[in-house]
């Protein structure tokens, strides 16, 4: 789903570099010791950041954009990262480091789907596009309000004992899906005006 935020200026390498430097910190924390692919997964890590970043420094003035081979690269790495994560914990909370994006494709997906819309075909009703065209957001205050909530997120879900982790998971995909709902329903009170 990375690949749809690359026509948002920033908010591909904002949101990647928040996932990317999260799942950094997961492979090198406790959870993850003893993994075989730890120290390469890691390196990987370190060499997505500084590409990212390397990215956001263009991407700053709207001078490159990465296109759907970079975004698709990126959402690629990313999942690698965060499958390995998974299947060495066995934990499938850790899905909670991406919620934010996962949860805007999932429930634009459902809604095209019940709506009777054909999911192939391109479309500008993602939140982050609706927040753009609707609400008059600018791209930068877009990308830095998904990034920064996936961080606080993130920081959240950190800080949660094992044991609260799916509770923790459940609701914020809740709460995420409400506010999804309810800017999209503004959003077609705005067109409707």
């Amino acid at each position: 789903s990375l690949n749809f935020l690359d026509g948002i200026s920033c908010m591909l390498g904002f949101y990647a570099l928040v996932a990317v430097a999260t799942l950094w910190y997961v492979l090198g924390s406790a959870a993850c010791a003893g993994m075989p692919s730890q120290p390469l997964l890691t390196q990987l890590c370190l060499w997505m950041m500084l590409g990212i970043g390397a990215f956001l420094a263009f991407n700053l003035s709207d001078s490159i954009f990465c296109g759907d081979t970079g975004s698709v690269f990126a959402g690629f790495i990313i999942s690698v990262l965060l499958t390995a994560v998974i299947l060495y914990t066995g934990d499938i909370t850790y899905l909670t480091l991406v919620i934010v994006c996962l949860c805007d494709t999932a429930l634009t997906t459902v809604l095209r789907l019940f709506s009777g819309k054909n999911i192939f075909k391109p479309h500008r009703t993602f939140l982050y596009q609706l927040l753009t065209t609707r609400f008059r957001w600018t791209h930068m205050r877009t990308a830095t309000v998904y990034a920064a909530l996936q961080l606080v997120i993130n920081l959240f879900f950190l800080r949660t004992p094992l044991s609260g982790r799916l509770p923790f998971l459940i609701t914020i995909a809740i709460l995420l899906s409400l506010i999804h709902l309810a800017v999209r329903r503004r959003a077609e009170a705005i067109k409707g005006l």
